[in-house]
């Protein structure tokens, strides 16, 4: 039998869990070994006791693990808190170790043109766990994009909709904050962390090449917060492309409904849209202005394993990338811009605001508010452009040479 990938996890509870569920799968036991984790609070992971009688070193830092090793990992899987993920990637490049790291990339765009450096020093890959970005069915919409097959991209929309209440918001001391307590950049929000993978969807499938991604150069933003919390929970976020594509995003947390996440991609043409399979599945379909249509297939498939089965082969045998940091990049930046947009977080007055839910997981949300962003939806607005009597406007943010959150300059 040839070497085993040799593979470090840094936090196995919460998303990492998924990560060592599928580790410890027949499908891997024979191609990987776990040879050390990290985590400062390993009891929260469901699968401890399996990788403690495996003899898998536990400590608290990255940086523990690999003093304890005599050789680095083959591959690194980070799923730590977002303010980790630049230091703890650059940690493992520097130890000659390949990274896979969760999604969002970042929280500034410093920190991910700082990873980018990194890696080129240390000549190994890094990929970023958009899971979707590695499904059959949007590989096979961005090579028709980039054909030309659907015709010249004209606007991109998405609607996500899903309240969280005080257990999501509780759960540690960075969700839905702006900083974490140690002064952090987190930018912890639905648009940079539960739906973050929609934006980056958007650019994506726009990219030139499979590892690249469109680029955001314009940016205004709408950003409020029902929940008593440092950061935004509803945003209305457009963003321009360099070849001039509208690319719309729309989400909150704070609303009394859980919809299916809607897209309409527009074409010369043709029109893309989600369509739904059954209540959790969604698949891509293309409907052609002759008539024709194009099922792309099934669009939500398992997190896990399509990112961490090519990571894996990437990490023995080497070969193209589906999603790196470049492609990631574009999804941070638009966050940066929209927060200099409007960097004053507006409140929904406590008047407009109701609670649903249980004592210790009750819901705070604005009556009316799913409404309000299904309009601006419907027509390619903010909610201010739509005469919205709460809503306030931000300012365009020119993203030509922007380089550092806030403000675009060191």
């Amino acid at each position: 039998m040839s070497r085993r990938v040799t593979v470090a996890l840094v936090a196995i509870g919460g998303y990492g869990a998924g990560y060592v569920k599928s580790l410890l799968e027949p499908e891997y036991r024979e191609i990987v070994e776990i040879v050390g984790a990290a985590d400062p609070t390993p009891e929260h992971c469901p699968q401890l006791a399996e990788l403690e009688a495996m003899n898998v070193p536990i400590r608290a830092t990255i940086e523990e693990v690999y003093a304890d090793l005599d050789a680095p990992p083959d591959l690194a899987i980070i799923s730590s808190p977002i303010h980790w993920h630049a230091r703890q990637t650059i940690a493992a490049l520097s130890h000659g170790s390949n990274v896979l790291c969760e999604k969002p990339m970042c929280a500034t765009v410093q920190e991910a043109d700082a990873m980018i450096e990194a890696r080129d020093r240390a000549g190994r890959f890094v990929s970023i766990g958009y899971q979707r970005s590695f499904t059959p069915a949007v590989q096979a919409l961005k090579k028709d994009i980039r054909g030309g097959v659907l015709g010249r991209p004209k606007r991109l929309k998405c609607l996500c909709l899903g309240w969280r209440g005080e257990r999501y918001y509780g759960r540690n001391n960075w969700a839905g904050a702006l900083k974490s307590p140690e002064g952090a950049w987190v930018l912890d929000s639905p648009a940079n962390n539960a739906m973050a993978h929609f934006v980056h969807h958007m650019f994506y499938i726009l990219g030139p090449e499979t590892d690249r991604s469109a680029r955001p150069v314009r940016v205004t933003a709408e950003l409020y917060r029902a929940n008593d919390i440092t950061n935004f929970d509803t945003c209305a976020i457009r963003a321009v492309t360099e070849e001039g594509v509208e690319v719309l995003f729309y989400s909150s947390h704070a609303v009394d409904v859980k919809d299916p996440t809607a897209f309409r991609h527009e074409f010369a043409g043709a029109v893309v849209t989600s369509e739904r399979i059954d209540d959790w599945r969604g698949k891509i379909v293309a409907r052609f202005k002759d008539g024709s249509t194009k099922d792309y297939s099934e669009l939500d498939v398992p997190h896990i394993p399509g990112k961490l089965r090519e990571a894996v082969e990437l990490a023995k045998s080497g070969g193209p990338l589906t999603c790196g940091p470049e492609a990631a990049r574009s999804q941070t930046l638009c966050i940066n811009a929209a927060h200099d947009s409007m960097p004053d977080v507006v409140v929904f007055p406590k008047s407009m605001l109701d609670v649903m839910g249980e004592p210790g997981d009750r819901v705070t949300f604005v009556p009316g508010l799913a409404d309000v962003l299904h309009k601006c939806y419907e027509q390619n607005g903010l909610p201010s452009e739509l005469g919205i009597d709460w809503a306030k406007p931000g300012k365009e943010i020119d993203l030509t040479d922007y380089a550092w959150f806030p403000g675009g300059c060191r």
